[in-house]
């Protein structure tokens, strides 16, 4: 990181805003969905740069739309700087694109800064391939999760309804912190009708069995 460091410290006036600022080295590093360091799902970790990023007033906003246009370019498909001149040509012009790729460096470690770091053509470019690289694992934890939470079946007894309620909460927040969004309410108040043993709706009181039928 000598290099990145450098160059941020002799940022030039005129190069466009900077994205390394002493708030920015507080944001939680990306290591990647597969490393055992990694605290922090890529879509929360996303979420978060954005949300950066946008606080930096209209040029924020304009990057992080370019960010968006990027995710939506194909797997195998680089974007080249002719492409970003065609749709953005304030960004090639100013120290934008090189900003956020030092940002993409800074903030990730490990496998997903090396997937930035390799064979790309600008920032945009790197947004787009980290991307790619990391949803495929982002969407088989979440069908785990939802197979998991799909097989909860009906309890036997109010000790294993309380163990599926717990298993209900477990995997519901698992997902939304992976997903970086609230999990769907009405699928919990579905399985939970569907996990409580007819014969236990005795010990259940009116209000309660009402929501639950």
């Amino acid at each position: 990181m000598d290099q990145v460091d450098s160059f941020i410290t002799n940022n030039p006036q005129g190069l466009g805003f900077r994205l390394i600022t002493e708030k920015s080295l507080n944001l939680t590093k990306l290591f990647g969905e597969q490393d055992s360091r990694n605290k922090i799902s890529y879509t929360k970790w996303a979420r978060q740069i954005k949300d950066f990023i946008e606080s930096k007033g209209a040029d924020g906003m304009e990057l992080v739309r370019a960010m968006n246009w990027a995710e939506t370019q194909p797997r195998q498909s680089a974007i080249t700087d002719y492409m970003i001149r065609t749709r953005y040509p304030d960004m090639i012009t100013s120290n934008t694109l090189r900003q956020l790729h030092l940002f993409m460096q800074n903030c990730s470690d490990g496998s997903a800064e090396k997937v930035s770091m390799y064979n790309i053509n600008n920032g945009l470019d790197a947004w787009r391939k980290l991307y790619h690289d990391q949803l495929p694992a982002i969407e088989h934890q979440e069908q785990m999760l939802q197979n998991e939470f799909h097989h909860l079946g009906k309890a036997t007894g109010l000790k294993e309804m309380r163990e599926r309620i717990q298993d209900i909460e477990r995997i519901s927040a698992l997902w939304a912190q992976i997903a970086d969004k609230p999990f769907d309410e009405d699928a919990k108040i579905s399985k939970l009708r569907a996990i409580v043993p007819s014969e236990v709706y005795k010990y259940i009181a009116p209000v309660s069995y009402t929501h639950l039928t």
